[in-house]
């Protein structure tokens, strides 16, 4: 069914066709000739050349993105000496094929305690940054890694003994953007 909107722009392409071929025609210098051509012929393509016009342009397709974000109340630092971790794991269904482009991140504690060391991890605490200096920030130092991998925050004290106030976890946040 043709619609009002098909309709004017069929009209409308036709009078331009019409228009170019008359001013062609007047310099003399070209010989031109305009011709309709259904859409069902404008699909094939004739001499080997591609089908789709726009593979034929050889355009590349934008990446998609997206982000996942979690948050969970950190751990509680007790002792010196020992790591504490808390695992961040990813929300949502993210394509196998997803890398990450960014990283925001923000950590807290109710107490700083001397020897303080904050880092935070990819996947594993072999893929790690040191976040001790900024409690919230960005990162791009993970682009390229799978983004449906779980963030590690790894918090420490260095020394031995206890931890003198106790430094208890507030809410830590992770965002992870990415692209596919």
């Amino acid at each position: 069914m043709i619609t009002k909107s098909i309709f004017v722009k069929i009209l409308f392409s036709i009078s331009l066709m019409a228009l170019m071929q008359s001013a062609i025609a007047q310099t003399g210098s070209v010989a031109a000739t305009v011709q309709l051509i259904p859409a069902s012929e404008t699909m094939s393509a004739p001499m080997g050349l591609p089908s789709d016009p726009v593979e034929s342009l050889d355009i590349v397709p934008l990446a998609s993105g997206g982000a996942w974000s979690n948050s969970a109340g950190g751990p509680t630092l007790y002792s010196k000496g020992i790591y504490y971790y808390l695992t961040l794991n990813p929300v949502g269904t993210i394509p196998a094929t997803a890398t990450i482009t960014s990283v925001v991140w923000s950590w807290g504690l109710t107490s700083y305690p001397s020897g303080l060391v904050v880092y935070l991890c990819h996947d594993t605490t072999s893929a790690c940054i040191n976040v001790t200096s900024y409690g919230s920030g960005s990162t791009t130092s993970f682009n390229g890694l799978l983004a449906n991998k779980k963030m590690i925050y790894a918090f420490g004290v260095a020394g031995s003994g206890s931890v003198s106030p106790t430094a208890y976890g507030q809410v830590d946040q992770v965002i992870v953007n990415y692209q596919y």
